[in-house]
């Protein structure tokens, strides 16, 4: 039904950045002097919401220092719902944060603006396609120089999420 346009598939989750990279494993030759260096040490984190659309090559987001929420997360739904022309259909977790009171006593608001919640399975993190956006994210466009600082993860944070969709930050989820 997405597809044939009768409403807009969105999908919603939170991530958060620190000033440690995420850097899973690094190899080197025996013998070979020298390593390659990355910055690394204890931040604040900066927190994001996205609502992500694979078909439209659209990203939402809304970014936060300090912790994720109820209030956080409602907020930033409140500003993606009423700036809906079109009925959209979110996926997303079970997080806690998801199924809290708070959230669920805005969900009859948020459709009457036309934004559908749909919850995943529990345990099912792969069906939810954001996902695959923060890892790319975090393991392949964030610069080594952004770890330097908090204003250079800022900076280059936010240059991503400006431009996702555009040629370096694209991501090919279903040939689209």
């Amino acid at each position: 039904m997405a597809a044939d346009g009768d409403f807009d598939l969105y999908f919603m989750d939170e991530a958060g950045f620190n000033l440690t990279p995420c850097i899973p494993c690094a190899w080197q030759n025996i013998g070979r002097e020298g390593t390659i260096g990355i910055r690394s040490s204890h931040s604040k984190r900066i927190n994001c919401l996205g609502f992500m659309s694979p078909s439209l090559k659209d990203l939402i987001s809304f970014s936060h220092e300090g912790n994720i929420d109820s209030d956080f997360v409602i907020e930033s739904v409140d500003q993606f719902a009423e700036s809906r022309t079109k009925p959209a259909v979110v996926v997303t977790d079970n997080a806690p944060i998801h199924k809290s009171k708070a959230f669920a006593a805005r969900i009859e608001y948020w459709e009457q603006l036309g934004v559908t919640f749909y919850f995943i399975s529990p345990y099912s993190p792969e069906l939810n396609l954001i996902e695959i956006l923060w890892r790319k994210i975090k393991y392949e466009w964030l610069p080594n120089c952004a770890y330097e600082s908090m204003s250079a993860l800022r900076l280059a944070l936010r240059g991503i999420l400006e431009c996702f969709g555009a040629k370096n930050y694209s991501i090919d989820f279903y040939g689209y």
